[in-house]
C-alpha cells in the first residue's frame, strides 16, 4: 500500500482490533528515509499507548508522566506498519 496520511490526523486516535475492541491510542511513529539520499520518508512502526482510563482522561503524555512518577513504565505496544489499517484515518484498526 502506497498511501499518504497526515500524521497530525492520526496521532492520539484510539485504535481498535479486528473485533472492535479498543487496544490503545496511536502514539509515536518510527520513520526512516525511503531511499538513501532521498527526501521521502516511510513509516516502519507505530507505537500504541495502552494507558487505559487515565490516558483517556488526561492524555497519554500526562498519563506516562504519572506512571513514571509512580515507578511504573507506561504500557506500550509496537506494531509494524502492515499491521495497522489506515484506510479510514479517523478510525485506525489492527488488521489481525
Amino acid at each position: 500500500m502506497n498511501a499518504r496520511v497526515r500524521a497530525d490526523l492520526i496521532v492520539g486516535r484510539p485504535v481498535r482490533d479486528a473485533s472492535g475492541r479498543r487496544v490503545g491510542r496511536l502514539g509515536e511513529m518510527r520513520i526512516e528515509l525511503a531511499a538513501p539520499g532521498g527526501t521521502d520518508y516511510v513509516v516502519r512502526e507505530f507505537e500504541l499507548i495502552t494507558g487505559g482510563w487515565l490516558a483517556s482522561l488526561v492524555g497519554a503524555q500526562f498519563a506516562a508522566v504519572v506512571a513514571r512518577w509512580l515507578g511504573r513504565e507506561p504500557a506500550r505496544r509496537v506494531v509494524g506498519w502492515r499491521e495497522l489499517d489506515l484506510t479510514n484515518p479517523t478510525a485506525p484498526r489492527l488488521r489481525s
